[in-house]
């Protein structure tokens, strides 16, 4: 694992590299306004970082609603597992996701169809705040080559943490090198923001989708432009590329319109931008994910700027994220049905949300 005090110094130290401009662009915003946890000093405090999505509404919604393949069924309870087992070795509790780990299915649906149409099964993907880091540990384990970056140090601990623990090897963390790598050589590339923020071009990655889940508008508008323009740049080559997002995050710096227009701005196309009225937990489930194509790839001509777009350009026909992962039995079951995961290592914050009144606490497979 990291050393806490030594990235601590490192980041203090890459700081002076920088202005106020990129210090601004790159502080974790919208977490110091609600009073996230963005800073740890001890390994102890990992576990609380193990569920983070849809905290508010608890598991229930997604444990009952949500249907998966038992191939779906597996991955989860494996990513589940092992960071029951990482929070066991690790830090001394027994603490597993629920909620967190199933929403990054969409993601992964979309992904593995865009991989299977256009790259022979495999992609170099970029993740933008990964939080918890579990699509990258689903897409690693199923091949891909990741790299993730996040600007706030109390996730990227325990991303370090967490997939080196699982994927001990596999992982290249970069936060004490003097730059990043210039090719990708493992499956999992850390990168901090510092090295981040100085990406331009003569990064071999060949990187064919940047994606984010529920960040963009937390982040300063200064970062959203850095994104979309750097983006563009690293989504150059000759065969389909995408930037695609599901969700756009806590409303604080930006909404979905906003962030649309933004990428029009900076002369994206849109390729699916659903309604903008969808809300809740229907678009939650139903994951209407957003993709655009930048200015000069194979995908813009496709794509168009209007502000919605309600039907798939031909080209990506069939690639959803509702359509469920199968090894050939398409037997789909609720999420509740089949993750393996007791109530007593279930997220203890969702007892203090059942005693606010607000959903129900994890009872257990149903």
């Amino acid at each position: 694992m990291i050393d806490i005090t030594a990235y601590d110094v490192i980041e203090r130290r890459r700081r002076l590299d920088f202005g106020t401009g990129v210090n601004m662009a790159f502080a974790p915003v919208t977490f110091r306004e609600r009073g996230f946890p963005d800073r740890i000093d001890d390994y102890a405090e990992l576990p609380q970082f193990t569920e983070n999505m849809n905290l508010l509404a608890g598991p229930n919604p997604w444990l009952e609603a949500m249907r998966v393949t038992m191939l779906e069924a597996a991955i989860l309870n494996n990513v589940n597992a092992a960071v029951l087992d990482f929070n066991a070795r690790a830090c001394g509790k027994r603490i597993a996701p629920l909620s967190s780990s199933a929403t990054m299915l969409p993601l992964l649906r979309f992904l593995t169809a865009f991989a299977d149409r256009f790259h022979d099964g495999r992609l170099n993907v970029l993740e933008i705040g990964p939080g918890a880091g579990y699509l990258g540990l689903m897409l690693a384990q199923a091949g891909h080559r990741y790299v993730a970056t996040d600007a706030t140090q109390s996730f990227y601990i325990w991303q370090n943490a967490l997939w080196e623990h699982v994927m001990p090897g596999a992982v290249t963390e970069t936060a004490f090198d003097d730059a990043p790598p210039t090719t990708l050589k493992t499956h999992i590339t850390h990168l901090p923001w510092w090295h981040f923020a100085k990406l331009r071009d003569g990064f071999d990655w060949n990187i064919d989708v940047v994606v984010s889940k529920a960040v963009l508008a937390e982040t300063h508008s200064f970062f959203q432009r850095f994104l979309f323009r750097l983006s563009e740049l690293l989504l150059r080559g000759d065969r389909p590329k995408a930037f695609v997002f599901d969700g756009v995050g806590a409303q604080t710096h930006g909404n979905r319109a906003d962030i649309h227009r933004l990428l029009l701005d900076y002369g994206y196309h849109a390729l699916n931008a659903p309604e903008l009225v969808t809300k809740g937990l229907d678009r939650r489930l139903n994951s209407r994910i957003d993709v655009y194509a930048p200015r000069g790839s194979l995908l813009h001509a496709h794509g168009s700027a209007e502000i919605e777009r309600e039907r798939l350009p031909d080209i990506l026909q069939g690639i959803t994220p509702n359509t469920p992962l199968s090894d050939g039995d398409d037997t789909v079951h609720s999420i509740g049905q089949v993750l393996d995961i007791d109530p007593d290592v279930a997220y203890p914050d969702y007892e203090f949300f059942e005693f606010l009144g607000t959903r129900t606490a994890y009872s257990g497979r149903k």
